[in-house]
């Protein structure tokens, strides 16, 4: 039996042929963060977060010029919640949740990925880590940090029942976007997708698609939705101060391209809202 890959994982490595490669970066996956990750996850501006109750997976984001997380010890970090962007109040009053973390710096273009078991109380975020592992810069988009902003509490939600032009418009300026999956066995994941511009394409008005592109070979999302379609994902406008939430479910399907095997994932929307002032620093890249 395989401990460190859930068998989607495992199959998405052996149809790509790539098994040998993901088995050489087992080790890059702790149980526990190490020394340097602690320091790189309290130094932070920002981060994305996955809760998963049952069917329901969420995906927002904390960000902000003062460090907001605080690791206790190897396996448990403490986030400060008051910069956080919409949280769904059934989230709030759950314990013990499946929580995915990713943290990103921009600039620098590094990130980690965390995942375990989580509590929240009185804006405070626990999480008891399950695993923990750095990802490649690769697909970052660089980003420098100009000023924090100002959001004076007046976050505004909007539900759409198709995508609208706004939300077309969005996602086609996009080069960055957060995607959050799950599984049984391993619990939440939350994954960075990054491209050039129109590197996510709408093709209705409720699905999108997207490729994926060569990256560490461990195949976390496209194995989560392997065994189970139920997605989350975030696009940000970084300009207008917004947030596009995508709920719905995921499709792989395997294209023959160049003569070379490349999955393709389809999305078929069916909860779609936007969050205004919601997010809290400048960038410009």
């Amino acid at each position: 039996m395989n401990k460190i890959y859930h068998k989607g994982e495992l199959y998405l490595q052996e149809l790509m042929n790539v098994r040998k490669e993901s088995d050489s970066l087992k080790s890059m996956i702790h149980k526990e963060m190490p020394i340097i990750a602690r320091e790189f996850l309290e130094n932070l501006n920002f981060c994305v977060l996955a809760f998963v109750n049952d069917k329901n997976i969420f995906t927002t984001v904390v960000s902000g010029l003062k460090p907001f997380i605080k690791t206790l010890n190897s396996k448990e970090l403490l986030i400060d919640l008051t910069q956080t962007s919409h949280i769904e109040k059934e989230i709030l009053n759950i314990e013990n949740l499946d929580i995915g973390l990713l943290g990103l710096e921009f600039e620098n273009r590094m990130r980690i990925r965390i995942n375990g078991k989580a509590s929240i109380k009185e804006n405070r975020l626990h999480i008891v880590i399950k695993e923990a592992y750095s990802n490649c810069p690769k697909y970052i988009n660089d980003r420098k940090i100009i000023e924090e902003l100002k959001t004076d509490n007046s976050s505004k939600i909007v539900n759409y029942e198709i995508l609208s032009e706004e939300c077309k418009q969005i996602i086609e300026n996009s080069d960055t976007f957060f995607i959050s999956s799950s599984n049984k066995e391993k619990g939440a994941d939350v994954s960075h997708k990054g491209g050039r511009k129109g590197f996510v394409k709408i093709i209705s008005s409720s699905k999108i698609e997207f490729y994926d592109f060569p990256g560490n070979n461990l195949y976390n999302t496209l194995g989560n939705i392997y065994l189970n379609p139920n997605i989350s994902i975030i696009f940000i406008d970084f300009t207008d101060n917004k947030i596009l939430h995508l709920k719905g479910t995921a499709k792989i399907k395997e294209e023959l391209k160049s003569e070379r095997k490349r999955l393709k994932v389809v999305v078929e929307s069916t909860n779609i809202t936007i969050e205004s002032n919601s997010f809290t620093i400048k960038y410009n890249k």
